[in-house]
């Protein structure tokens, strides 16, 4: 990008400092925002171990990633691999780099040019940036900072929260519903479009997580171990039909989305009569 942006340039108007950064730096910050949560997934993936103990005092662990690497245990368990310390040393510089660098970067460069932002006085920098804070009130310029948060809390370090629990998911659906909340108050965008389109995506991935959670109770309930040991008025309470939740799911939000259209419709139009 850097060296496309400098030819193109020194084929046209010729280079300058300030047509250089309008140039070449929205494109830069598209690229990272699309790799953002595959990168932050991956590089917190390099954390979480399958543990397994064979009854006695050795323990052995394998990377969730990559079972053909052996785990070091955190707690001072009885192997030592080498390469696993390799993996979580890159693993670190990964996620100091990428999921927390770029959030660094990126914030010292919308707070370098909130003046030009919150003014409407746009300068080089607030034009090159515009990818991070054009959507956004001016009071809120900040809130890309907001929702790269959220995907590092949710693809990030929900992956070494209880891996593969319901309190996993639970914590994940609480987080979730906060954010929603706190996305509905704030309203954001400047679109009314967008706030509407981001309150019912938001709202989907909570019902996604709730639904999460009763499949996870209804993976329990299907063994047939645990169905032998409980009664049957417990059997049936915590009975889950997966089929109907799955219809459920999908109908809720499909019905999310639609609502918030109808909802948008009526909004534009007493804009449009106001």
């Amino acid at each position: 990008i850097l060296v496309g942006s400098f030819i193109r340039l020194l084929a046209t108007c010729g280079l300058s400092r300030q047509a250089f950064l309008e140039t070449s730096l929205p494109n830069i910050l598209r690229l990272l925002f699309i790799f953002y949560p595959i990168v932050t997934n991956t590089a917190f993936e390099a954390f979480s171990c399958y543990t397994f103990d064979d009854g006695t005092n050795y323990t052995r662990a394998y990377l969730v990633s990559d079972v053909s690497i052996e785990c070091t245990p955190p707690w001072g368990g009885n192997t030592y691999n080498e390469w696993h310390t390799t993996v979580t040393i890159v693993a670190y510089a990964a996620v100091a780099l990428y999921p927390i660098g770029l959030m660094v970067l990126n914030g010292v460069l919308l707070f370098a040019a909130r003046k030009a932002i919150q003014s409407g006085k746009p300068t080089a920098l607030s034009r090159a940036t515009g990818f991070l804070h054009r959507e956004y009130e001016p009071q809120f310029f900040y809130w890309e900072l907001v929702e790269m948060a959220r995907r590092v809390v949710l693809v990030g370090v929900m992956v070494l929260v209880l891996r593969g629990s319901i309190t996993q998911i639970v914590i994940g659906t609480v987080f979730s519903l906060m954010y929603l909340l706190i996305q509905m108050q704030a309203g954001p965008y400047k679109d009314t479009a967008d706030d509407y389109l981001a309150n019912a995506s938001s709202f989907s991935l909570a019902v996604v997580y709730l639904c999460s959670i009763m499949f996870k109770v209804a993976t329990l309930t299907e063994l047939k171990e645990v169905m032998e040991r409980i009664s049957p008025e417990q059997q049936s309470d915590f009975d889950v039909p997966t089929v109907e939740l799955s219809i459920l799911l999908i109908a809720a939000v499909l019905g999310s989305l639609v609502l918030s259209f109808v909802l948008l419709v009526g909004q534009l139009a007493r804009e449009r009569a106001q």
